[in-house]
């Protein structure tokens, strides 16, 4: 069997992402182009409905290698599982990053992962932080409770917030349930090791990433984390915390305000975890 670790060399890179033509896949195109780290980056258009929209962007990035696929192999709750899964089939560099279309990399990401990898040449994959960003892609906090890897946030932990909402404090519970993770927007894999696991993206749709995550974990393959947070991750709170809104809807939050809420709710859930389950302390954090 092909071994699946790094080893120590000039590392070429390969960026994956899936796109249905959004807006949002320029920022995400111009994001790789901006590394400083060069690297190839594959664009793979999910279906040929979806073909004239993302050819009017991808006209203007003659660089990216676009891949037009005749049906939307998304469709169906799929999201982006069987493009994870090819993708390092096609795509023959050695190291195999991925990005979806409304999520952008620091200008270090690739560099950071390299730099990684050579410090650790007997891992098989790396990963990095993220940062969540608002629709605007402005910044908002860092993601010390989600994708953490092997530092993973315990279950179960209450935290009691306090919600001033027009002079009258309004309290509620939060409790942390989030699932072992590594967004998919993190992770950097051997183009072997790509292969040999791309099955276990065709597991499921939405959660991809924390199943493969598991099967990692599994099989023990080793790896090593960047510790630093170079991903900007759209936090879409409504669709990741449905939860989160019903609280706010029963506190009488108006819609307008449910974001303003929301984002400083979770920064203090966050807060509260970093203290209550790590003592304050954050040792994926490099430095």
């Amino acid at each position: 069997m092909q071994s699946t670790q790094l080893s120590p060399a000039n590392y070429s890179v390969a960026v994956i992402t899936a796109t249905i033509g959004r807006d949002s896949l320029i920022r995400a195109i111009e994001s790789v182009a901006a590394q400083t780290y060069p690297c190839t980056h594959y664009v793979f258009v999910d279906g040929e409905q979806h073909a004239e929209a993302a050819r009017a962007i991808l006209a203007n990035y003659p660089q990216v290698k676009a891949i037009y696929l005749p049906v939307n192999t998304g469709a169906n709750g799929w999201y982006n599982s069987h493009i994870l899964a090819m993708s390092p089939f096609v795509a023959q560099e050695d190291i195999i990053c991925f990005l979806d279309d409304d999520n952008a990399y620091c200008p270090n990401h690739v560099e950071s992962i390299v730099n990684a990898a050579r410090l650790y040449p007997g891992v098989a994959y790396v990963y990095t932080l993220r940062n969540f960003v608002n629709r605007q892609h402005e910044w908002l906090m860092y993601d010390d409770i989600e994708s953490l890897g092997h530092y993973r946030m315990q279950h179960g932990i209450a935290c009691h917030i306090a919600v001033n909402f027009q002079g009258q404090w309004i309290k509620t519970t939060m409790v942390n349930h989030t699932p072992p993770l590594i967004d998919v927007n993190c992770y950097a894999l051997s183009r072997p090791l790509a292969q040999q696991m791309a099955h276990i993206w065709c597991k499921q749709g939405f959660g991809n990433d924390a199943v493969m995550f598991d099967e990692l974990n599994r099989q023990k393959i080793p790896c090593t984390c960047t510790g630093e947070y170079t991903v900007d991750y759209f936090w879409d709170w409504q669709r990741q915390n449905p939860t989160m809104y019903h609280h706010l809807a029963k506190l009488g939050i108006p819609e307008s305000k449910m974001e303003e809420y929301a984002t400083e709710i979770n920064r203090t859930m966050i807060q509260h975890y970093v203290q209550t389950a790590h003592q304050g302390q954050t040792p994926w954090r490099k430095g």
